[in-house]
């Protein structure tokens, strides 16, 4: 999501459907259609919420004589439920429950089996492909290909998630991504409930009638469990009102901690579980996302990365153990540090001055880590109406990703009624076939015209380190351009860009500019020298000031007709 920082790298379709239909309580169903009992469990003397003391299990015979065993969930009272999705049809019955391991004798159980007949509703669970690595198939074969948007809470009365699903299925969307956040009562625990490890039951119906929606609308969402600003005090700040704060009657005296400590460690697991529990039956939730842009956090400001992937790492194992539906795991940050290990794809967040440039030519898997499928999960919006929905949509598409690019700004979204766009491209993704390709092959069409105009384009890195700093310029925007960090080091950082940018340029007869436009100067002072063939063509210093200043500057020189080298450098110290 967009953050107070300046904008930091943090970052096909074939049209399928989720799930249909709402959680049924009757003895007949549909394949990939839910099923669900519940159960009365009287004189129980331990936290309902703690499975560590109170793990209840539900045995459920399948019509192919396999059993599963289901985590089943406290819903208030002396009420417990169960619920699955079946992947065949015949009868389903409740073999037995437990209570740690244990036979548990339960009162008012209904119903305690299921005829399921069909017919198959929906194309079941988004997987990664066995066959490739790097693309989704639902439970069908069928490729899936992730076009969408965030949804990610409730904006006002009328723009919530619930209402905006639907309009996200009536334009044959089928991703989103909806946080589990405190401002719009989704977060389980925040505000408490009550003591430390109880979850808000009005919340999880909440979350009911979000998931339902998303079965109905047949859209695939990532359910976002943290997001940064509940232990940061820097980004989006929310730590001084967290409730593990010791400032509030907590239990962590500084945000950090969250990673390391027991008691936030344990109950966290409380909550995975009971999300396991309660919505991990759905094949709309395509995946549990373990943080937003986790990179924000005071942890990984102070550069913890090794405690932040160790709680991944941990959380991840923690939801397969508990997970009979394996959905995929993800989370969201650098692509470069170590969160992934555990994680079944990647996902990049954009927000560059060059939507197409920067989403057509994304960032890829990481060296030296396993090949998975990777797709911006959030990208920008330009501020002109409409144009920042088109651009990143169909740049998105061309990226060759497993996804496609999905803008951030729903409210704006749906203000400008964008829904039709999002309808091409999930249109274009399934008549074209472009879902189904396993390879895609980058190319950049020759255009001639009587007049030559400018060619435009902006780097996409935010903040990192250079993993390219040649480039060869042509008829669009160089290839690789858009990982190229948006800030030239000097001194300071030299060792983020070492080489500055060079640039191979081929001019037309006649010969022409090349510019560089200056939107930001670091207050220690900096410098831009332009180099052409190794000589100094023009250059520019700013002078230290007391704060970072926003300029735009933009700092010419003139090039020959023909091959040649230009050089960017930053002789500052900044």
């Amino acid at each position: 999501m967009p953050t107070n920082l300046s904008k930091l790298s943090c970052r096909f379709a074939f049209l399928t459907f989720c799930a249909l239909g709402l959680t049924r309580l009757a003895a007949n169903a549909e394949v990939y259609q839910t099923i669900e009992t519940s159960f009365s469990i009287t004189n129980l003397s331990t936290d309902p919420f703690d499975y560590t003391i109170t793990d209840v299990r539900v045995e459920v015979a399948q019509p192919d004589s396999t059993t599963v065993w289901l985590p089943a969930f406290f819903d208030g009272g002396t009420t417990w439920r169960v619920r699955h999705t079946p992947t065949m049809i015949g009868l389903y019955q409740v073999n037995s429950i437990t209570l740690n391991g244990q036979p548990l004798a339960v009162s008012n159980l209904q119903p305690a089996s299921w005829t399921v007949t069909g017919p198959v509703v929906s194309p079941g669970f988004v997987q990664v492909d066995p066959a490739n690595a790097s693309r989704f198939i639902t439970s069908n074969g069928r490729r899936y290909f992730p076009v969408g948007h965030n949804v990610a809470w409730d904006t006002s009365a009328t723009t919530n998630v619930v209402s905006t699903l639907a309009r996200l299925g009536a334009a044959r969307e089928n991703w989103s991504r909806i946080w589990m956040d405190n401002w719009d009562g989704k977060n389980l625990d925040w505000p408490r409930p009550g003591a430390f490890g109880q979850l808000s039951l009005s919340v999880a119906q909440k979350w009911d009638g979000i998931v339902a929606a998303a079965e109905q609308s047949g859209v695939c969402f990532q359910m976002t469990l943290q997001h940064h600003g509940q232990y940061s005090s820097s980004v989006d700040p929310q730590w001084s009102s967290n409730p593990y704060n010791t400032v509030n009657g907590g239990f962590l005296s500084n945000a950090t901690q969250f990673f390391t400590n027991a008691t936030a460690k344990a109950l966290t697991k409380r909550k995975l579980r009971y999300a396991v529990a309660r919505w991990g039956y759905s094949p709309a939730v395509m995946a549990w996302e373990l943080f937003n842009e986790v990179q924000f956090t005071d942890a990984a400001q102070a550069g913890q990365w090794s405690i932040i992937g160790a709680w991944h790492d941990e959380m991840a194992q923690f939801i397969r153990s508990q997970d009979s539906y394996h959905h995929l795991i993800t989370t969201s940050s650098d692509l470069n540090q170590p969160i992934w290990n555990q994680c079944d794809y990647y996902t990049h967040h954009d927000y560059p001055a060059d939507l197409i440039s920067t989403l057509s030519d994304p960032a890829g898997v990481p060296g030296g880590q396993p090949l998975k499928p990777i797709f911006g999960a959030e990208c920008g919006l330009d501020n002109t109406p409409h144009l920042g929905v088109n651009a990143p949509i169909w740049a998105g598409l061309m990226g060759a990703q497993a996804g496609n690019s999905q803008p951030w700004w729903w409210d704006r979204i749906d203000a400008d009624n964008d829904y039709a766009s999002f309808h091409a491209a999930s249109d274009f993704t399934r008549y074209s076939g472009l879902a189904e390709q396993n390879t895609l092959n980058r190319s950049s069409p020759h255009v001639t015209s009587s007049q030559n105009s400018a060619l435009i384009f902006s780097p996409g890195g935010g903040w990192g380190n250079a993993v390219q700093d040649t480039f060869t310029v042509q008829d669009a925007a160089p290839s690789g351009i858009g990982t190229l960090p948006s800030y030239l080091q000097g001194t300071y950082h030299r060792s983020m860009t070492p080489n500055g940018y060079t640039f191979l340029v081929n001019y037309p007869p006649g010969g022409g500019t090349f510019s560089v436009q200056i939107l930001i100067v670091a207050s220690s002072g900096a410098g831009l020298t332009i180099s052409l063939d190794g000589t100094t063509a023009n250059s520019i210093s700013f002078p230290s000031t007391t704060s970072d200043q926003n300029t735009n500057y933009t700092l010419s020189v003139n090039v020959p007709a023909g091959q040649h080298t230009l050089n960017l450098w930053n002789p500052g110290l900044d």
